[in-house]
């Protein structure tokens, strides 16, 4: 018996040394698991978005860069965050020009998310930031991604959002419609006439086929839906001279 005590004890000696070293092991695994952790942080991106460019900042390294606007620069940015630990990438609506980015971005299985400027305006006076530039709205949406971490909604399908672009389009036209017919009335005979013609072409870009098309190719080349019924304005009268130089009926078919 006293043999028994004498081996368990010479294996204890033998064990503490390897079981204090597999210890030690384990605390430097843990370190180095936590230093990988702190030199790769959770990152979250903001896009300031403009017609013709991107302004982009990370949240906390404050990396910023800026891309085109268009597809080639969709897929550089896409590539250049695809693999990185972003939790959130954050955009504001603009009026349609992030929709293009933002589906690439989701369409690559990022985090993205569209947000009221509103709240993000919010965000930054909380903060004591007023000023604003492209790239200062780009620094407050990363830190309003990183602080707020707004949720992220599945984007429409392609039909889901062809409805919601002419239902807006619709809104917008119709807003535009009942602003021209209540300022007529008290319009001087000039403008009156000016507003006149406003409210034809306000219907001539949804009814008139030739029209309709041409603004829906101005909007398609980027230009804003004002300055698309401004140039549909002065083909109006084109097309209705040509009409009246020939000393014809109307015919639908020349409309098309």
């Amino acid at each position: 018996m006293s043999e028994g005590i004498a081996r368990a004890g010479t294996d204890r000696l033998t064990l503490g040394p390897l079981r204090a070293r597999v210890r030690k092991v384990g605390r430097e695994v843990s370190a180095w698991g936590a230093y990988r952790m702190a030199a790769r942080p959770d990152l979250y991106l903001g896009i300031d978005v403009a017609r013709d460019h991107l302004d982009v900042a990370v949240h906390p390294t404050g990396t910023a860069w800026r891309v085109a606007n268009t597809p080639t620069g969709h897929a550089a940015l896409r590539q250049r965050v695809q693999g990185q630990p972003y939790r959130r990438l954050v955009l504001e609506a603009s009026g349609g020009y992030e929709q293009a980015v933002a589906g690439v971005l989701a369409t690559a299985g990022l985090p993205v998310v569209v947000v009221n400027p509103r709240q993000v305006r919010d965000s930054a006076r909380a903060r004591g930031i007023l000023a604003k530039t492209d790239t200062l709205d780009a620094q407050v949406l990363a830190h309003f991604a990183a602080t707020v971490q707004p949720g992220v909604r599945p984007r429409p399908d392609a039909a889901t959002q062809h409805l919601h672009d002419l239902v807006t389009r619709r809104r917008q036209l119709r807003d535009m419609r009942g602003a021209e017919q209540q300022r007529r009335p008290q319009a001087a005979p000039a403008v009156r006439a000016d507003i006149d013609a406003a409210l034809a072409v306000l219907t001539a870009s949804r009814i008139h086929p030739r029209l309709r098309a041409f603004y829906h190719q101005l909007l398609a080349a980027g230009k804003p839906p004002k300055l698309a019924l401004t140039a549909c304005l002065r083909k109006l009268p084109l097309l209705c001279k040509a009409l009246c130089k020939q000393q014809a009926p109307w015919n639908p078919a020349m409309a098309t």
